[in-house]
């Protein structure tokens, strides 16, 4: 069946469907999700681990290595690096890309089952799948009470979790008064046994006569405060020594804790401080549930504040940024629109001409939202992306088609043959075109990295777009071509020829021009050869990070005041950088922060955020900038950089790792190092791990201490509560359930920990410099490790140089240092090379897929030869495009180098096919006038095609909005790209045709 004919015959049932696939699209336009990147799996996950009280070596060795000692041998870990922090393990573990993250995680809780009875008896690994919602979507600053409207938030069906910075947790404190438990004769050890078990624990479960079975659960609980206060914590004249002789006193007289100790409901320290434009204030961090709508989430929460008529001013608003990259993304995809439809207008000055052509565009932009639905993919910068790259292209098919129904009806034939006849003849070629645009994308669904995954989804996006366009094509143009009005137009005609006159005289100069094309071929190889190299450009954003280190025994109150400096600087000058909010966080604020951002005392950050558009912000951070280097505070350094998320996502540029045993020699190599590449002017430079506290260590004598009548598990005990305080289970209160610790005296100065006294087994008071060694000492405060081997890492933070440039240079140094330790690089230098390696096997194999297929469409292998050559030419136009914008070869770069790949050949496709079907049929003309009367023929659908194209990405090219330095790279690429290979085409493609095929009688 024909369906070009049939489309023709029945216009109002092709309306009907054009509004029936409107209204799919409305309903899928509704459902889609609104994200700023794609909801991928990141096959990460974290163990973490506290040991209370332990320093950095302690954790390494107790707690560190035996965890990677197990997880080295769990399946599908890729490598896995570690942190060991007084106090705290951290392990971040990395598997392939395409691991079932699920199931890894289960399979690594499995394993770390098996390492518990290796570690200390309190430390409890914990295993986290790493998952960008674990981020706030939305944080806001409010002078209000947070208690009146956190829980409302939490109950948002899109919300995961809500997080007050700088908040104190509670916990019911137990104080015991010293001389009131040596009045009351409390024995503390005794008391202790008298406390435990205030948990819940099943015991097994049993059976009745008929077979039912019943858990068994074992209930000890502190129901209330007023339990606890009245709970029996000894007897009188009852010690340890005589309660386990058997020997009890005459009359047992009750202790109870009340009698003893304080019990009350207190707020936990906070060791850090918030602050928004200089003031103490509530900070509020919303996390969204995983797979959820950014800009829904954050919608909803902004709805919800505005009906409790909360006042807030916002911090950092993910959702913000995506509707400012998404729009500006269609702003671009609607001005592409236009321009598309201008240059229609301009070859068919018709009106109903220029309908029919440029509605192709909506429509498969239409369909492509479809199909986007039941593929589950979702609107983020790289579908829509893909979405107005293919703005252009959409039209192509249907300008090639129109373009031969044109023609037809010109020649006098009737509408429906010109519909029928038209759309067959070129259906072939547009088919090949389309299908060697979209086969390039094809090795993408064969790669694992980060960044090839991240453009599957441009991809697929990009392919579903065009897919539409050549239905639409065959279908929408044969339905319009009643309405095609089709007459010659002087000005085109005049152009045509004296396009087919020079085409001619070129074509006499075959001995010429061929080899100039390829002494430019080679010169542009040998440029892309030398070209910097990096893994992604430069983002910019309206933020710009502070960090203030203070000496590492400061406390986050002496950290505060210095940075308090620093904010009045900047908030002085508020009004002439239109800075909108200053916020700052100084020392531990939350758990996640310690976690995920390695927060601590002697460390704030301060975050500026400015206002106004892309350029404004830009030229103001720039200024700030140059002033912050002047601002010199006593005591501390500070570290000025802007806020990039491709330096979160992948490392900074460069990153060399020195492993070894030895810690001393690697700090010290790495020194060596950092140094010699600060002398080279290479940017920022910083050693991490370097970093050194001074620790009180109290270093017991077990032989004293027993000899003395103290066993050592005593003395850890006791110190344990004068110091954190003695964990014993959780209890109900009016305020939920809290924990529960048991406190004697705090140890409040340095003086104070030599002043300890324990009383022995024969109520002795022995002083501690009797039975332990007290002296301050100093220790690391972190150690890494890499696949469980000790590493020291040597950042470049920033740099004006490339990441290529930066490796060159860092290996000069290496080698002319001569480190005594091994060494490898990290960073977006590993990023950077997986790319290059995928990319060049990608581009490879896209390539010779697109000659398979071409062979196979004209059953030749001369004629793809012919057109192929248009992918090869597409390196003089990349070169010109890295020269002319000054580009470094980079992933944009390089995804549109691949978009080329399969889009340079579409109008060599058209051109070759039309040139061999005239031979077929004019076999009695020479060749020449074949070559030359098909070139020209052929000349306004090319020039319409790469016109439209062109003019529908110069929007996207020439955007300075949020999400350009994606964008922009990738479409000048392909405008400069089509540009140069349509000219191949319209000149050298011709002169390829009649050197090679003109003795052929087979085409």
């Amino acid at each position: 069946m024909n369906v070009a004919r049939q489309a023709s015959k029945r216009p109002v049932a092709v309306f009907m469907l054009l509004l029936a696939i409107a209204a799919l699209g409305v309903i899928a336009l509704r459902r889609l999700h609104l994200e700023l990147i794609p909801n991928l799996e990141y096959p990460y996950a974290a163990v973490f681990a506290t040991y209370m009280g332990a320093g950095t070596e302690e954790v390494e060795q107790l707690v560190t290595e035996p965890l990677e000692r197990i997880i080295a041998t769990v399946p599908g870990v890729k490598r896995f690096t570690s942190v060991s922090q007084p106090g705290f393990s951290f392990i971040l573990i990395e598997y392939a890309w395409g691991v079932d993250v699920l199931s890894a995680s289960s399979r690594l809780e499995r394993y770390l089952s098996l390492a518990q009875a290796n570690l200390p008896e309190q430390v409890k690994p914990s295993v986290v799948e790493f998952d960008p919602s674990l981020l706030p979507v939305f944080v806001f600053s409010t002078e209000q009470d947070v208690e009146s409207f956190v829980d409302q938030i939490k109950r948002l069906p899109d919300v995961a979790g809500v997080e007050v910075l700088g908040k104190a947790s509670k916990r019911v404190v137990v104080r015991l008064d010293p001389e009131k438990v040596e009045q009351l004769g409390l024995d503390l050890s005794l008391m202790e046994m008298f406390l435990s078990g205030n948990a819940i624990y099943p015991m097994g479960q049993v059976k009745d006569e008929n077979g039912n079975v019943y858990p068994i659960t074992v209930d000890a609980r502190f129901r209330n405060l007023e339990e606890l206060r009245n709970a029996i914590v000894g007897f009188r004249g009852l010690t340890y020594q005589t309660a386990m002789s058997g020997q009890l006193p005459k009359l047992l007289v009750p202790i109870r804790l009340g009698q003893v100790a304080s019990i009350e409901v207190v707020e936990e320290e906070v060791r850090g401080v918030v602050r928004v434009n200089g003031h103490s204030t509530n900070v509020v961090a919303v996390r969204k549930r995983s797979g959820a709508n950014t800009v829904e989430s954050v919608r909803q929460i902004k709805n919800l504040l505005k009906q409790l008529k909360v006042s807030y001013t916002p911090l950092i608003d993910q959702s913000l940024y995506t509707q400012r990259a998404v729009n500006n993304l269609l702003k671009n995809l609607l001005l592409g629109l236009l321009c598309a439809s201008i240059v229609v207008a301009i070859f068919v000055p018709n009106i109903f001409n220029t309908l029919i052509v440029s509605l192709s565009i909506p429509v498969s932009l239409i369909i492509a939202i479809v199909l986007m639905y039941f593929f589950k993919l979702n609107f983020d910068l790289l579908t829509l992306g893909g979405l107005t790259m293919a703005v252009g292209m959409l039209v192509d098919n249907a300008i090639v088609v129109f373009e031969n129904i044109f023609r037809h009806k010109s020649e006098g034939q009737d509408y429906l043959e010109a519909a029928s006849r038209g759309t067959k003849e070129v259906f072939g070629a547009i088919f090949a075109s389309t299908a060697t645009t979209v086969i390039v994308f094809v090795p993408l669904l064969f790669t694992e990295s980060f960044a090839a995954t991240m453009f599957k989804y441009f991809a697929a996006t990009l392919s579903l777009a065009l897919g539409a366009s050549l239905a639409v094509a065959g279908v929408l143009v044969p339905a319009g071509s009643k309405w095609i009005m089709s007459r010659k137009i002087e000005a085109y005609e005049k152009f045509r020829i004296t396009y087919k006159n020079s085409l001619e005289r070129l074509l006499d100069r075959k001995v010429v021009v061929l080899p100039l094309v390829l002494v430019i071929l080679l010169f542009s190889v040998f440029v892309l050869m030398n070209r910097p190299r990096s893994f992604t450009p430069k983002f910019e954003s309206n933020t710009l990070s502070i960090v203030v280190k203070m000496n590492e025994q400061a406390g986050y109150e002496k950290t505060s005041q210095v940075v308090s400096e620093l904010e009045k600087f900047i908030l002085e000058r508020k009004e002439k950088f239109n800075v909108q909010h200053v916020y700052c966080e100084v020392g531990i604020t939350s758990e996640l922060s310690q976690i995920v951002g390695g927060a601590s005392e002697d460390k704030g950050t301060i975050y500026v955020w400015f206002g106004g558009k892309r350029t404004e912000y830009v030229e103001n951070k720039k200024a700030l900038l140059s002033e912050l280097q002047k601002f010199q505070i006593q005591g501390a350094t500070l570290s000025v950089g802007e806020s990039d998320f491709m330096s979160e996502l992948f490392g900074y540029p460069l990153t060399i790792v020195l492993r070894g045993k030895d810690i001393d020699l690697l700090l010290k190599e790495a020194e060596r190092l950092s140094d010699a590449l600060k002398q080279k002017g290479i940017g920022q430079v910083a050693v991490r791990g370097k970093a050194t506290l001074q620790t009180m260590m109290v270093d017991i004598d077990r032989t004293k201490a027993i000899f003395s009548g103290l066993l050592p598990g005593q003395l850890l005990m006791e110190f344990q509560r004068r110091t954190v305080g003695q964990a014993i289970g959780i209890v109900s209160t009016e305020e939920g359930s809290l924990p529960v610790f048991l406190k004697v005296s705090s140890l409040g100065t340095v003086e104070d920990v030599g002043g300890v006294v324990f009383k022995n087994m024969r109520n002795q008071q022995i002083p501690l410099d009797v039975i332990a060694n007290v002296e301050k000492r100093q220790t690391l405060t972190s150690i890494s490790h890499m696949n469980g081997e000790r590493v020291v890492y040597v950042d470049v933070t920033e740099s004006q140089f490339s990441v290529s440039k930066l490796t060159r240079i860092a290996e000069e140094t290496i080698n002319d240092l001569k480190l005594k330790v091994d060494h490898e690089f990290s960073g977006q230098k590993n990023s950077m090379d997986t790319l290059f390696s995928e990319f060049r096997t990608i581009i490879i194999i896209a390539a010779i897929l697109v000659y398979m297929f071409l062979a196979a469409q004209f059953e030749s292998l001369v004629v793809p030869f012919i057109i192929f050559m248009s992918v090869p030419i597409a390196l003089v136009a990349l070169t010109l495009t890295m020269l002319i914008f000054n580009y470094e070869l980079n992933l944009p770069v390089l995804v549109g180098s691949l978009t080329l790949v399969g889009t340079v050949v579409n109008n060599a496709i058209v051109m070759v096919s039309f040139v061999l079907q005239r031979r077929r049929e004019a076999k009695e003309v020479s060749f020449r006038t074949i070559i030359t009367e098909s070139a020209s023929l052929r000349l306004r659908p090319i020039l319409m095609t790469s016109l439209t194209t062109i003019l529908a990405l110069l929007p996207v090219a020439l955007s300075r909005a949020e999400g350009s330095e994606l964008e922009s790279p990738i479409a000048w690429t392909i405008i400069l790209g089509l540009s140069i290979t349509t000219l191949f085409t319209l000149y050298v493609v011709p002169m390829l045709l009649e050197l090679l095929l003109k003795r052929s009688t087979r085409a």
